[in-house]
Order: C-alpha cells, then sequence, then structure tokens
C-alpha cells in the first residue's frame, strides 16, 4: 500500500507531537513543574523549526550550486561557501 502525501504530512506531524509531548512528560515527571514541562515544550517546537528552516535552505543553497562546486572549483570551494552560508 502507498502512500498519499497527505498520508505522509499526517504521520509526520502526529509523531513530531508524540516525540514533543513525550519530552514534556518526562520533564514533568523529572521536575515535578507543569511549567518546566510547558516551557520544555515551546523550546522544543520553536527550535524544531528553526532547524527545518535553516536545512531547508542550506538543500536549496545547495542544489543551486552543486553543480558549480563540483565541476567548477572542487573541494577548495567548501571554505568559499562556508563564509557565505554563514553571511545570510
Amino acid at each position: 500500500m502507498g502512500q498519499t502525501r497527505r498520508r505522509s504530512l499526517f504521520k509526520a506531524a502526529t509523531w513530531r507531537a508524540i516525540a514533543s509531548l513525550t519530552g514534556a512528560a518526562i520533564v514533568v515527571v523529572m521536575t515535578g513543574e507543569m511549567e518546566h514541562g510547558g516551557t520544555f515544550l515551546a523550546a522544543d517546537v520553536s527550535l524544531k523549526m528553526v532547524f527545518l528552516v535553516v536545512d531547508v535552505a542550506v538543500q536549496n543553497y545547495l542544489k543551486e550550486h552543486l553543480s558549480m562546486i563540483l565541476v567548477v572549483d572542487g573541494p577548495v570551494f567548501l571554505k568559499e561557501f562556508l563564509k557565505t552560508l554563514l553571511k545570510q
């Protein structure tokens, strides 16, 4: 049975929610404070969103420049690539 795009998105979202809620529950059990669980949940979701945006940006940059890196400049380009990426 193949997965539709809609089903894949639903699975990804539910697994992300399960993972975040599990982490928050662990924090609450360890600290005894609901407030700490909420703080963990907010930080977890926020950081994962930032990581996703950075990951997509790096992938898009590589798609646009990968052929140039491999064909024109080779490994020497890596240093300049990292400098450019960090400036953005």
